[in-house]
This record gives structure tokens, C-alpha cells and sequence, in this order.
């Protein structure tokens, strides 16, 4: 890159793909044939987007606007204008919009600011005042996954949330980096009781998803909170995606019902936290579920269960799994503060007041093993047991059930020995797994 007097020339290479775009420089023609027509040898598009009408050609170009780029080959694409040297106004439809980058050099989210038409705020202050979601997600053609972005970098687009009508984002002059910048990545960095942040990846082949992610923070509650629980962003116009989408509707979240992180308040002692989401992708085939970092990011004294389909993966023990991958599948996350949490009281004198897994007894077992449940209504109640590789070992009752204590036994004989898991669901009310381990 360089530049003379008032003009700079930019390159960039574009591989084959999508791309999140914006234009670093003001050229005098900002038509897109001008701009990629003598770069690009194959077909190439560029698209707008409008949260009503969806993606739409695009044939020319703004500062400050972001877009997607489609390219069937390898280009380095020049630009030659003016260095922007004065203030950029964008409108942000309610909902999601593209952004781009309207500055020759990096520049901090903190630097934005927004207006309504009758206020001005900063970025914080335009989240705090309910405005804008504070996560602005880039595309990357490499991983075909999306990430959250803390700063707005020449050449690249952006999505961002817009939860009110007719704002604008004002890109003023940079004159310095005093402002200090937003850090995203400052929960998942830490690993206590009060403040954590566990990444989910996902990988289908080539496509990789790295938006997901679950928690506790000691400032968060267990509804929508707008600086931790960040709206899931619209599937890429190339249609390949795999992700995974906490589905919160009982929130009422002004960004929707879809999320891709989900922090909570903490946890009590005696309490277990129960995180489900959907898995999405546009084809079938084997998908990997990635725990990021589980040693280092999950406190210690916290054990962590996942649930799909007929099968159950302990946490402790791995900290991915391979399923096969043909409709949308609710995986279900269950978070205790140890392995062997189990009332050891016998609840059958009482009226259970709640749904509940109450005594399970004896543990370890050398034959039997008595499994108490209480429902405070009648109920579909299912009860399985899994063994150490996630795989079902027995159903041990599936059917509408009374209201009441109830007592199943689960009978081990001709199998290993070994840890094996209890998992009680009830559709909607309760799903719980606890870890039981059979010495014959």
C-alpha cells in the first residue's frame, strides 16, 4: 500500500468464495464494474442486504456500507480515491444491516457513534440504551465461519443489530486510539466460579462455525442480558452453514428468539443448569461438536454433560463428538458442581412438590440399582441408562406416568463394569443425568 498527496492506492487479494466487503478509499467512479471489472477474469456478484427483502444485486458501491462478495477465482483487486478524511453517515435498518469499514486504518468499535435523530451516543452508551446488539460479526472466506469482530478493519464488512428504527453509525475522523476498545475476548479468558466463557466449534468438511458459546458471570441473570447473549447472525448467501442455536423465546428479547451464546447467572450449589440448543446445517453428513478448550476454560469442580438422541457423552472424560448430521437435532447440555450429586433421602412418605430424581441407591452397585423419581403431576416420563461411550444400554420406562414417588430398577447383570449413566426426562419439565458406577 502507499499513497501520495491526497489519493492512496489499496490492494487485496480475494480467494474464490465469500466475502464480507467494504471500500477503503472514495474513487471517482464507485460503480462496481469500475471498482472489481478489470481485476476479476470469472464471474463475480455483489450483493446488498435488506432485512425485509433479504440479499439483492448491487452495482454501486459507498463508503462506509458493507456487502457480499461472490468470486469464482483469484484476484488482487486495487482501488485508487481519496482518503476519507471526513464524517460518514450509514443507515442501519432495524434488524440486521451490513457495515463496513470507512477509515483507511483499523478502526475501534468504541470510535462509532449513533443517532436517532435527536441523540448522539457512543457505542456503549447506544448498547446500554437498548440501540444496538454490541456484536458485530465478520465473515471469514478461509473457515466459512463468522466471528465477532472488536474492531472495523479497510476492505471488510460487517453485520450488525440495529434494535431501534432510523439510526444512523457515524464514523467520525480518527484522530488517535485513545478511546479504549471493546474486549470480547477478556470472559473467555478467565476460568472461575463467577466468570466463564466455554466456546462450542462446529466443523462439517470444510465449513466451521466458532460463534457459540455458554457461561456464568456473576453480573449476568438467567433471562436476555444485551452485553453477554448475542443474537445468532443471518445464514451466509451462499447457503453452507452448520451452527448452533439456543432458541429462547420465553426471553422476549427485542434481537429475536435465536442466540448463539447463552451466559447465566451463577449457580447455587445445589443447582444444575440445563443449556439446549439446536444444531443446524445445510447438509447432511458428520458434524464435530468441539469443546474449546473444556480443561482450561470450565472451572474446576464442575462436570459437564452433553445428550443427543440415544446418547450420552461425559464431558469429563473428551472434550468433542462425531454425530451423523440429516435434521435439525436438540443437543442438551446438563452442568453440575460434581460427580455424584444424588439425594439420599427416601422421599416415598412424602408428595413430591416438584419434578425430581430423588435417592438413587446403592452406588456403587454390584447387581441392582433403585432409581427414585418424583413427579408433582402426572407426566411423560422416560428413564435410560447409557454406558461410558454414550451408547443406551436399556430403557428403563417411557409412558405417561402418575403423579407421585416412583421406584425403577435398573438390573446390570452380564454387563462390564464401569461407570454408566441414569438419564431422567421428563418433555419440557426436567432432564437430568447422573454418573453410577457398577462394581459386580
Amino acid at each position: 500500500m502507499f499513497h501520495a498527496d491526497n489519493f492512496m492506492f489499496s490492494q487485496i487479494l480475494f480467494l474464490p468464495g465469500w466475502h464480507q466487503i467494504s471500500i477503503p478509499r472514495d474513487p471517482e467512479d464507485r460503480s462496481v464494474n469500475s471498482i472489481f471489472g478489470d481485476d476479476f477474469l470469472g464471474p463475480y456478484f455483489v450483493y446488498n442486504f435488506n432485512q425485509s427483502s433479504g440479499y439483492a444485486f448491487e452495482d454501486t458501491l459507498e463508503v462506509g456500507q458493507g456487502y457480499w462478495l461472490a468470486n469464482w477465482d483469484s484476484a488482487m483487486v486495487d482501488i485508487e480515491g481519496e482518503v476519507n478524511s471526513d464524517t460518514v453517515y450509514v443507515n442501519l435498518s432495524q434488524g440486521w444491516s451490513l457495515m463496513g469499514a470507512a477509515w483507511w486504518g483499523d478502526y475501534p468499535l468504541n470510535y462509532l457513534e449513533f443517532s436517532n435523530g435527536i441523540n448522539i451516543l457512543d457505542f456503549t452508551q447506544a448498547v446500554n440504551a437498548l440501540w444496538i446488539s454490541p456484536a458485530i460479526f465478520n465473515y471469514n472466506n478461509y473457515s466459512g465461519s463468522y466471528s465477532l469482530a472488536n474492531m472495523l478493519k479497510p476492505w471488510e464488512g460487517y453485520w450488525m443489530f440495529a434494535l431501534e428504527e432510523s439510526l444512523q453509525v457515524i464514523y467520525s475522523p480518527l484522530m488517535n486510539y485513545s478511546v479504549q476498545d471493546i474486549d470480547f475476548t477478556a470472559l473467555e479468558n478467565e476460568a472461575d466460579v463467577s466468570n466463564w466463557s466455554l466456546p462450542i466449534l462446529l466443523q462439517q468438511g470444510v465449513i466451521f462455525n466458532q460463534t457459540t458459546s455458554l457461561g456464568m458471570r456473576n453480573d449476568a441473570s438467567d433471562g436476555y442480558d444485551i452485553w453477554f447473549d448475542f443474537p445468532a447472525p443471518p445464514v451466509p448467501p451462499s447457503g453452507d452453514f452448520v451452527r448452533a442455536i439456543f432458541q429462547r423465546p420465553e426471553w422476549n428479547a427485542p434481537v429475536g428468539d435465536d442466540f448463539c451464546t447463552d451466559i447465566r447467572a451463577l449457580m447455587k450449589s445445589d443447582q444444575r443448569y440445563i443449556w439446549d440448543f439446536v444444531l443446524e446445517a445445510s447438509d447432511s453428513g458428520q458434524v464435530t461438536v468441539i469443546f474449546d478448550s473444556l480443561k482450561e476454560k470450565l472451572p474446576d469442580n464442575y462436570f459437564l454433560f452433553a445428550a443427543y438422541d440415544d446418547r450420552i457423552v461425559d464431558l469429563t472424560y473428551q472434550n468433542s463428538f462425531i454425530l451423523n448430521y440429516s435434521t435439525p437435532l436438540e443437543i442438551e447440555l446438563e452442568l453440575s458442581d460434581t460427580n455424584f450429586i444424588i439425594d439420599s433421602t427416601d422421599h416415598s412418605t412424602a408428595s413430591p412438590l416438584e419434578y425430581s430424581l430423588g435417592k438413587i441407591s446403592p452406588n456403587p452397585f454390584n447387581s441392582f440399582l433403585t432409581i427414585q423419581i418424583g413427579l408433582p403431576e402426572s407426566a411423560e416420563l422416560r428413564v435410560e441408562v447409557f454406558n461410558i461411550l454414550g451408547q443406551k444400554v436399556t430403557l428403563l420406562h417411557n409412558g405417561m406416568t402418575s403423579q407421585g414417588w416412583h421406584n425403577f430398577a435398573f438390573n446390570a447383570a452380564g454387563l462390564s463394569s464401569g461407570i454408566y449413566f441414569v438419564k431422567v426426562q421428563v418433555p419440557g419439565k426436567m432432564t437430568v443425568f447422573r454418573k453410577v458406577v457398577f462394581l459386580p
